[in-house]
């Protein structure tokens, strides 16, 4: 028999989560070796950007997540690219481009762990735009490798969730920002019931039709 996947327990509109989806949620296992970057990107205070000057450039604003901002934690926004800031017209076909958002407890504590490139107190969103991904079928995932994965819908977005690291877990899905359509990446520094808890107590998906991934 199939495992029941996490969209099986109904949308979820806000907390506590529903006793069998916090059940499926804590069976999820973390990888032993996941292949997708966990860590902390380079540079990114040399690369920093603000909201408004990414608003300008880009033609959509960047999202974040509330309640880290909330609870007081240090937001960095920064360019994957060298070169700057690429706005969505200017990608070649086929090409992408990605922002990244950090949130850390301090500056200090984001400048300290870039050092040893590591992400134990670090959320880290990254916001692609461009060649975006296939659509997601609606699975629970017993992955060895990467860490097992489940689908589970967030105010109408269906929002992937795996155990990436012990510790740590990676969101994704898609959603469109002024039009733009973008794929959104989330490494939290929590286990999967307390981050989902997390994403829906954000604002980010609020009223959303996103698909997810």
């Amino acid at each position: 028999m199939d495992e029941p996947v996490g969209v099986d327990f109904g949308p979820i509109e806000g907390i506590p989560l529903s006793e069998g989806l916090q059940v499926l949620l804590d069976s999820l296992q973390p990888g032993q070796n996941p292949q997708h970057a966990a860590g902390l990107p380079p540079s990114p205070f040399a690369r920093r950007q603000d909201r408004e000057a990414v608003l300008e450039r880009l033609g959509f604003q960047v999202p974040g997540l509330s309640v880290l901002r909330a609870a007081g934690q240090v937001e960095v926004v920064f360019s994957l690219d060298p070169e700057g800031l690429v706005p969505p017209g200017d990608l070649r076909p086929g090409g992408s481009a990605a922002v990244v958002v950090l949130y850390a407890p301090a500056e200090a504590v984001l400048q300290a762990e870039m050092a040893v490139r590591s992400a134990s107190a670090v959320t880290s969103m990254h916001v692609q735009y461009g060649d975006l991904w296939p659509p997601a079928p609606p699975a629970t995932l017993r992955l060895v490798t990467s860490g097992d994965a489940t689908l589970v819908s967030v105010r109408g977005c269906r929002v992937g969730v795996q155990h990436h690291r012990p510790g740590q877990t990676r969101l994704a899905w898609q959603q469109s920002f002024e039009g733009v359509e973008c794929n959104v990446t989330v490494y939290v520094p929590l286990p999967p019931v307390q981050t989902v808890q997390m994403l829906v107590q954000c604002d980010v998906l609020a009223g959303s039709g996103a698909a997810g991934s």
